[in-house]
């Protein structure tokens, strides 16, 4: 999975595609404060004959505001990403973001605020990281609560039949 973006402040000209990029991604020299429309194309390839790659969920996310020029790249701050796919009719992905290593506890709670499943204080690296739900869920609502130190973030998820 890649994708190819471009961005202008004409609809009608929207300009050359970029180099394609991976996830996550730089879009550096793609976007600029002026721009008001973003276009992005996925690039789905498989090396299975007979499969259909699908594309469930893209979070595309900027931040315009700027520090001034510096060569250091920015760290991702700390989110909790949206639940992926939502909804689910499988086993949906947890998705969240860090700087630097952290202690995660991850509680998956149903509507009534039951817990289903618990991770206690697992080790995470700094930067992406993608964690599925293994739990076989029952169709319904329910609510994912990712806690390290003193943050924590709660995203809400249906899985359907």
């Amino acid at each position: 999975m890649s994708f190819q973006v471009r961005a202008s402040d004409d609809y009608t000209n929207m300009g050359v595609w970029s180099d394609t990029l991976s996830s996550p991604s730089d879009l550096e020299g793609i976007l600029i404060d002026d721009d008001s429309y973003f276009q992005y194309r996925a690039i789905m390839e498989t090396a299975y004959h007979g499969f259909t790659p699908i594309l469930n969920d893209v979070t595309i996310s900027w931040d315009p505001v700027s520090i001034g020029e510096t060569t250091e790249p920015i760290s991702p701050a700390i989110a909790l990403l949206p639940i992926s796919p939502n909804p689910s009719a499988g086993s949906p992905v947890v998705r969240f973001v860090f700087p630097e290593p952290r202690c995660v506890s991850i509680s998956i709670l149903d509507l009534s605020g039951r817990l289903i499943s618990q991770t206690h204080g697992r080790d995470y690296s700094g930067g992406y990281h993608n964690v599925q739900i293994l739990e076989e869920l029952s169709p319904g609502v329910y609510f994912c609560r990712m806690t390290s130190g003193d943050f924590a973030a709660v995203q809400r998820f249906v899985v359907i039949e």
